[in-house]
C-alpha cells in the first residue's frame, strides 16, 4: 500500500479519516482498474472507480441516492486516469 504524504503524521485533510480513505482503498482501486477494459474512455474509466469507491464504503445506495466522495479518494483516482488535458467532470445532481 502507498502512504500518501498528507497522511504521514496524523489524519487526511482531506476525509479527515486515520488511515486515510486514499490509503484505505487505493489497493483496491488500482487493482480493479487493471481489470477494466480497453475500449473505454479515461472518464468512463474514472466513474467507474467512483462507483467502486462509493460500493466499497456505503453498499448499494440505489439510484438518485448520492455520496459525497473525499478530495483525496477523487485525487487518487484522477492519478490513476488522468486526463491528457486536466477536464475533469465534477459532481452533478440529477
Amino acid at each position: 500500500m502507498q502512504i500518501h504524504p498528507l497522511t504521514m503524521n496524523s489524519c487526511c485533510i482531506h476525509c479527515e479519516s486515520d488511515p486515510c480513505q486514499r490509503d484505505a482503498h487505493h489497493d483496491t482501486l488500482v487493482g480493479h482498474a487493471s481489470t477494466l477494459h480497453e475500449s473505454l474512455s479515461l472518464n468512463e474509466w474514472r466513474k467507474i472507480l467512483y462507483q467502486v469507491y462509493v460500493h466499497d464504503v456505503w453498499g448499494s445506495l440505489g439510484k438518485g441516492h448520492c455520496k459525497v466522495i473525499p478530495e483525496c479518494v477523487k485525487n487518487l483516482i484522477c492519478e490513476i486516469f488522468p486526463d491528457p488535458n486536466g477536464n475533469y467532470m465534477d459532481h452533478k445532481d440529477y
